[in-house]
């Protein structure tokens, strides 16, 4: 798995039948991923569920982004996949490949908090998000998230947020920068990209970067 090789390529390189290597759920590969998932899926795959795990997020973003109050990074990843037979168009995406999307939200140091996976490649990452349930509950406020609380040196309470690119829709519990070419010098925030490639599939990810001149 480790190899990124094809099955194909895997039936040669190891003398096992294809079949047997990726056969539905009693594969060689699924059945592998299954258990990795269910073995370690509470210990690095954890959506924080109360006030002082969310702040711990937090702390990451403040000490590493210089970016206080931030609950992590949202983005959308394509993933390659074979033309499916009846339904081309719904996975044909805007970067000229069929695909399926891994919908994410990172920690400061690009640890999966959540992951939406095998939307159609053709949807946006705003289209995705609206109907994810990481979105209903932020919404509902139902993960746990800490009340609004001052920034560092004021005493105004503001909320927690998640900050996405300019695709997603602005939320009181999301950010994304300003349009660019309405930007005013007093709205001017230094936005830095962050390749992500720590992060499981090498995912590409926006973080925006306060404190220091561009």
């Amino acid at each position: 798995m480790a190899s990124g090789d094809s099955y194909k390529s895997l039936e040669y390189n190891f003398r096992v039948a294809n079949n047997t290597i990726r056969r539905g759920g009693g594969g060689i590969v699924p059945e592998t991923c299954e258990a990795l998932y269910e073995e370690f899926k509470d210990e690095y795959f954890k959506v924080p569920n109360n006030p002082d795990e969310w702040r711990e997020v937090a702390r990451g973003f403040q000490e590493r982004w210089n970016f206080p109050k931030c609950l992590g990074a949202i983005d959308g990843k394509h993933v390659a996949k074979k033309a499916p037979g009846r339904t081309v168009s719904l996975f044909y995406n805007y970067k000229g490949f069929f695909s399926v999307v891994m919908m994410a939200l990172v920690d400061s140091k690009y640890r999966f908090l959540n992951v939406d996976v095998g939307s159609h490649g053709s949807c946006s990452d705003g289209g995705l998000f609206m109907h994810t349930e990481l979105k209903e509950c932020l919404e509902n406020d139902t993960l746990g998230v800490p009340p609004p609380e001052p920034y560092p040196n004021d005493d105004r309470p503001m909320p927690y947020c998640i900050v996405g690119d300019d695709a997603f829709p602005r939320r009181r519990w999301l950010m994304k920068p300003y349009p660019q070419r309405l930007m005013t010098k007093e709205e001017r925030i230094s936005i830095i990209v962050c390749p992500g490639h720590d992060a499981l599939c090498k995912m590409r990810l926006e973080f925006w970067h306060i404190g220091r001149p561009t």
